[in-house]
């Protein structure tokens, strides 16, 4: 009994997965043309969690500050 089980079990996993990777082949390449229009380009990012830079600079101030409790600096 439980061997029909398990085997009805994989052949509907294996029909559900076949389904998934072979059965939507639709393409989407259609073009999209809009006219352009001159104005302020706005850039906005809204996450949660961390964010990283894809290029970014590491700045490091003198070594020393920690030992003399000196925690805000100005580097120029």
């Amino acid at each position: 009994m439980k061997k029909k089980i398990l085997i009805s079990v994989i052949v509907v996993g294996v029909i559900a997965a076949g389904y998934a990777f072979l059965g939507k082949s639709t393409k989407k390449d259609a073009e999209i043309f809009v006219k352009v229009k001159k104005g302020n380009f706005q850039v906005s990012v809204t996450s949660s969690g961390e964010l990283y830079a894809k290029n970014s600079t590491k700045i490091n101030g003198p070594s020393g500050l920690r030992r003399a409790r000196l925690w805000q600096v100005k580097i120029n």
